[in-house]
């Protein structure tokens, strides 16, 4: 029940963030046309996508909520007892971004995408960090290359070894 708590928790303040962030753009910006767009067609099509994740999250636990007694003891769908990490899952969030941020400029984009994918595996105990994550960085490395550096052109340092 308090995992339910939580992601609905979570659902309405991505709703609530997005129709605030959108709401206050849309009416302190032009937002132009679709062939030439003003200063707040991000921000609001920011907001709109917050609002759609929002609905996502809040979705399935609404879809799954049921009446329980008030003396039965709180299990989730597999029925075991609940009690998220939610303390290590951050940490270890918050270690991947600064993984990231401290590689970055030594070594490149693509250690820093394997540092960062890396760090936040561990946030889930009992997760395989061998094979999955390595496929996972591995795509995504290719991926910002493809599309920063042949795409749009940028000047993107995909490797660099500073020794």
């Amino acid at each position: 029940m308090r995992a339910l708590k939580l992601e609905l928790t979570t659902a309405m303040l991505f709703i609530g963030l997005g129709l605030a962030y959108g709401g206050w753009a849309y009416f302190n910006y032009d937002m132009g046309t679709l062939r030439r767009i003003g200063p707040g067609m991000f921000p609001v099509g920011l907001g709109a996508i917050l609002c759609v994740i929002g609905v996502f999250i809040a979705l399935p636990v609404l879809k799954n909520t049921r009446i329980k007694p008030a003396d039965a003891p709180e299990t989730d769908a597999a029925g075991e007892d609940e009690e998220p990490n939610t303390l290590r899952a951050g940490i270890f969030v918050l270690l991947s971004l600064a993984a990231f941020m401290l590689i970055l400029p030594a070594f490149g984009t693509a250690p820093a995408l394997f540092a960062l994918v890396y760090t936040a595996v561990l946030a889930e105990p009992g997760r395989d960090w061998r094979f999955m994550p390595a496929l996972i960085a591995g795509a995504l490395s290719i991926f910002v290359w493809l599309l920063f550096k042949q795409t749009l052109n940028l000047p993107l340092i995909m490797l660099k070894w500073p020794f």
